[in-house]
């Protein structure tokens, strides 16, 4: 799935982020996270914040933030304008 993501988005192309390999075996952190979207990643800085000691490690299948959180995603409409007419 990974491999043939730059051809579709130029910022992977250009990029030398890469996916890295998954854990080997069990990890020890203090905070583990499924999911690296915008709401994984805001869990994982909000602890960060309050305490740097934290060891907290962010899971995701493929590359973290490369779903719809990754990209604009925002739309515009002008529907709303024409109903205050």
């Amino acid at each position: 799935m990974l491999e043939n993501l730059g051809a579709a988005c130029y910022w992977l192309e250009t990029s030398e982020r890469r996916p890295r390999p998954a854990p080997a075996g069990a990890l020890d952190v203090d905070v583990a996270i499924v999911g690296g979207g915008f709401t994984g990643l805001w869990t994982a800085y909000h602890p960060l914040e309050s305490d740097p000691s934290l060891q907290v490690a962010v899971l995701d299948q493929g590359l973290i933030g490369l779903g719809a959180s990754g990209r604009k995603g925002g739309f515009e409409s002008g529907r709303e304008a024409c109903r205050a007419r």
